[in-house]
């Protein structure tokens, strides 16, 4: 399915670190959205708290539960981009948890069954005392993330992340700059430039600007 209209609609993103602001509100963003196949609206909506770097609402939801809404989605028809992404990005989820966890000198995890990772697990497992458990010539941002870790780079890590994501969304995009995978990449990277914003001098300005463009549009119902 094409939307041309919807994607006329939406303006440029800059990249999230040179963004001063977001250049289409939340409100206004939704309205669009609603030009959406209501299976793919759905489906951009379930996802989009698997995919943020710094989820909204579901902080204090455990990894376990996360894991279990990653696996139903990738079962339920979820579109082939969408599914791509969601495998990447529990990628990098598993690896920084599966580090975060090695440097507090914990064992691996047990329940293997629940962390359903294409054989990622299991390779962590096997590796859990070599050096990057052997993954840094599959994923060669792996030292990066370890190096962040060991410094308490939080900044850092998340623009590394986030620039691991938005390249991804961005050749996804290019291959259909039309179709729903040029929509899903405009809301994820949208999320990410709200998000790096929100932990900037910006963050307060955006907010501000947010609930002016709102309380308007309320006024003029």
């Amino acid at each position: 399915m094409m939307y041309y209209d919807l994607i006329a609609s939406l303006p440029r993103l800059p990249h999230f670190e040179s963004a001063e602001r977001v250049p289409i509100t939340p409100l206004r963003l939704n309205q669009r959205l609603t030009r959406l196949h209501p299976a793919h609206a759905e489906q951009i909506h379930r996802a989009r708290s698997q995919v943020t770097l710094r989820p909204s609402g579901i902080a204090e939801r455990s990894e376990d539960a996360l894991i279990q809404e990653h696996d139903h989605l990738l079962q339920t028809g979820t579109e082939n981009a969408l599914q791509d992404f969601l495998v990447f990005r529990m990628t990098q989820r598993i690896v920084v948890a599966a580090l975060r966890r090695f440097r507090a000198g914990l064992e691996p995890w047990r329940d293997l069954q629940l962390w359903q990772a294409s054989g990622l697990l299991f390779q962590i497992r096997k590796n859990w005392d070599v050096p990057f458990f052997k993954l840094q010539h599959l994923y060669p941002w792996v030292t990066q993330v370890s190096t962040l870790l060991r410094d308490g780079d939080a900044i850092g890590l998340e623009r590394l992340l986030s620039n691991l994501n938005w390249h991804w969304l961005s050749r996804c995009s290019e291959r259909s700059m039309f179709g729903f995978p040029a929509v899903m990449a405009f809301v994820f990277k949208w999320d990410m430039i709200q998000a790096w914003l929100a932990c900037s001098d910006q963050g307060a300005k955006v907010r501000f600007t947010n609930l002016i463009d709102e309380v308007t549009h309320e006024s003029q119902r």
